[in-house]
């Protein structure tokens, strides 16, 4: 059996979420569409990705931020697009990720609820991405080894103290599909 509330607690709950209704009117009423996030999607661009396990090149898009931030297409070993096939179902291009992070933490108090937290990202505002993910891909492994360490060289500095950058390897699929008409053995 559970207890039955009081009236304190019961008013209690109440006024907070009153409290929740009037911040989420007032946060709609001020969302202006400009920040991205919540639903919106970044701006991309079409860039030609060279599977080292397949051997064939596939049109893939890539974050322009992300882009920017890593250093470029060419950096990526990525190219502009020539008419390329789309991606097969299931197939997840090499990526590289990285995470700006600093070691002393802000205390920020959420819009909706709120409640404080602590983030130790490095956003100074709205306008200031704190992750990246871009497609990496080269003729051979070692190409793209030799790749990714130099993009991690190269932002050692832009990510702070606690960022990192990863890399997460391509994954093909191959399968083989069977034959819907044929008898069962």
């Amino acid at each position: 059996m559970s207890r039955i509330p009081t009236v304190a607690e019961l008013t209690r709950r109440l006024n907070a979420l009153k409290t929740r209704e009037a911040n989420l009117k007032a946060r709609q009423a001020a969302n202006t569409g400009q920040r991205v996030g919540m639903g919106q999607k970044r701006p991309t661009e079409s860039a030609a990705y060279g599977s080292p396990f397949t051997l064939n090149t596939y049109t893939v898009n890539a974050g322009k931020a992300a882009v920017t931030f890593f250093g470029g297409l060419a950096a990526l070993g990525l190219t502009a697009p020539a008419g390329d096939d789309p991606l097969p179902r299931g197939f997840k291009v090499g990526q590289v990720k990285a995470t700006r992070g600093k070691a002393t933490a802000t205390k920020v108090t959420a819009e909706l609820s709120q409640r404080s937290y602590l983030r130790y990202s490095i956003e100074a505002g709205t306008d200031t991405q704190g992750t990246f993910t871009a497609p990496l891909t080269g003729g051979t492994l070692a190409l793209i080894k030799t790749k990714f360490t130099a993009i991690a060289a190269a932002k050692k500095d832009d990510i702070g103290e606690y960022g990192r950058i990863d890399y997460v390897p391509e994954q093909p699929v191959f399968s083989i599909g069977g034959d819907a008409g044929a008898a069962a053995p």
